[in-house]
């Protein structure tokens, strides 16, 4: 008999992995997170599959420390440069500031993961702008400027036979002195040079605590030892919460957290005996909704076992095989005073699940989720089963969602880390120089971001606030909107078998308790479940692409 799986820790999964690395390579992502798990403290936070949503947000603090820290030295640069050119350095804000704001219309984002005409053409306009802006600046800058000096007579007065009178004329007249173009030249330099060491710092924790083998000891991770009274008391809160079986909800979105619509579908039966009354034969017995989902459960267990290759060493590797059960009970988040006194306990949490799955309410709901992670825990299906017994009828209603992989420049930290240690010096301040005008362009933003953050949370009020269900999954802000054809194979493979399951778990409840499956079996073999089927969507489009987001 093959040993029961033992899932990896949440906190050393490659999904955490690559969750902490964005909070580095995105700052979009590293706000919502912050944004979500952090300043409002009044919400819950939704279920995390497969990751640490403690430690993700771990690193997204500690990333916006060293953004806002660095950007405080790149905007200290700029007043300095201001200040010692006599304002000569308010000649590159227009120019900065277009490219910047143009490459961040070009760079893909969690927010905006994927290209639009509506981004892609002002990044592109604002960009060559910047371009030619700066170019012209930096021309006049360098070629006609140093040489005033030298054009001038014991007066200061330009010579009338100088081609170039009327600049020295004009730059004269404002009151600059050469000295003041080499304190703007400096202080750009400057910035190069900052931008150089913060990226320096982030690929060197890209390569050393967040590569694969430096995440697998959270105990030593620095971002996770940090002080801080808030934090500390919220990742308590988080690593309860993101596991727990009772799920308080946000009536918009139930279901958050698990990833974007998959499939779903319902059948309903009626109950009729195997044999026709007055004859010779026992009469069926009452069926509880509890007693189908002993036998959904019994047939879900039996999809683990492998085909073996001659031994249970050489069986088939199969994401099946850790395939896991658990029961959970949705619970509305309304009426709860405080977020800390929701019923968190295994006795409640069995209190809970005893009365709902019988009684089949509106607001606190039971299910049975199966659960199939694979892809390094990147890729997961989640399937929820619900079943009613009443009125002489039996419903089964299941819905699926899955998570997809993290977006494709978290998957880049590894290979940003390699880059840069085997990257010489000179292309080092190749790319320090060419980026001189996002480092000035984006600092004061990222520093704005900051503070609004720090205000918000002294000033906000969300901790006296009343608690709310997960207004965002940080999985699924994560999460590509793409599919490979392997995963979305596999994906598919894994629902048709976990469907196949539930039917048989329903089929062998109706006939052991003495009543009729054959009009059960019959729907599932004609319905179908797939999603086209069920939106009214064309059946051979990608699943993802129809659903095109979160939960919701």
């Amino acid at each position: 008999m093959l040993p029961s799986h033992v899932p990896p820790a949440p906190s050393t999964t490659e999904a955490s992995r690559l969750l902490c690395a964005g909070t580095y390579l995105d700052d979009t992502f590293r706000d919502a997170v912050i944004d979500e798990l952090y300043v409002h403290e009044e919400r819950r936070v939704a279920p995390s599959f497969g990751f640490d949503a403690a430690r993700v947000l771990a690193h997204a603090l500690r990333a916006r420390r060293m953004a806002a820290a660095w950007a405080a030295v790149v905007l200290a640069l700029w007043l300095i440069g201001i200040t010692f050119s006599g304002g000569l350095m308010l000649a590159f804000v227009p120019p900065f500031v277009l490219l910047a704001a143009g490459s961040r219309l070009r760079t893909p984002s969690a927010k905006h993961p994927e290209p639009s005409p509506g981004r892609t053409g002002p990044g592109v306009a604002l960009r060559w702008s910047g371009r030619a802006w700066l170019g012209g600046l930096s021309l006049w800058l360098l070629w006609i400027y140093p040489d005033l000096g030298s054009r001038k007579d014991g007066l200061g007065a330009a010579s009338e036979d100088d081609v170039f009178s009327w600049v020295s004329d004009l730059w004269m007249g404002l009151g600059h002195q050469p000295g003041q173009w080499w304190a703007a030249v400096c202080c750009a330099l400057l910035m190069a040079v900052a931008g150089a060491l913060q990226r320096a710092q982030v690929a060197a924790i890209l390569g050393r605590e967040l590569s694969p083998q430096g995440f697998d000891e959270p105990t030593v991770d620095p971002a996770v030892r940090a002080i801080g009274i808030r934090f500390q008391r919220l990742r308590q809160l988080i690593r309860m919460e993101q596991t727990s079986p009772l799920l308080l909800y946000d009536t918009a979105a139930p279901f958050r957290g698990a990833g974007v619509p998959y499939a779903s579908w319902t059948h309903a039966v009626s109950l009729r005996p195997i044999r026709e009354p007055g004859l010779d034969s026992r009469p069926p017995s009452q069926l509880l909704n509890q007693e189908v989902l002993e036998h959904i459960r019994v047939r879900m267990e039996q999809i683990r076992v492998p085909s073996a290759l001659g031994s249970a060493q050489d069986a088939v590797r199969d994401r099946l095989r850790q395939l896991t059960l658990e029961d959970c009970v949705f619970l509305p988040v309304d009426g709860l005073p405080r977020r800390w006194l929701a019923p968190q306990s295994l006795a409640e949490f069995e209190s809970h699940r005893a009365s709902a799955v019988e009684e089949g309410g509106e607001k606190r709901r039971h299910f049975l989720r199966i659960q199939v992670s694979s892809w390094d825990d990147e890729v997961v299906l989640t399937v929820y089963v619900r079943v009613h017994t009443q009125g002489g009828l039996l419903t089964l209603e299941a819905a699926s969602f899955v998570l997809w992989p993290v977006l494709p420049w978290f998957r880049e930290a590894d290979r940003i880390a390699h880059r840069h240690r085997h990257s010489g010096f000179l292309s080092k301040a190749a790319q320090a120089t060419v980026r001189i005008p996002i480092t000035a362009g984006t600092a004061p933003l990222l520093l704005w971001r900051s503070v609004k953050h720090s205000w918000r949370l002294l000033f906000g009020g969300y901790d006296v606030s009343l608690p709310e269900g997960p207004a965002r999954s940080v999985r699924e802000l994560a999460s590509e909107r793409r599919t490979g054809a392997f995963q979305d194979m596999d994906v598919q493979r894994y629902l048709e078998s976990v469907r196949e399951g539930i039917a048989q778990g329903v089929v062998d409840s109706l006939r052991d308790a003495g009543w009729q499956a054959d009009e059960f079996e019959a729907k599932t073999l004609t319905k179908g479940i797939f999603i086209g089927e069920v939106s009214g969507l064309p059946s051979d489009l990608s699943p993802l692409r129809q659903a095109g987001g979160g939960a919701q």
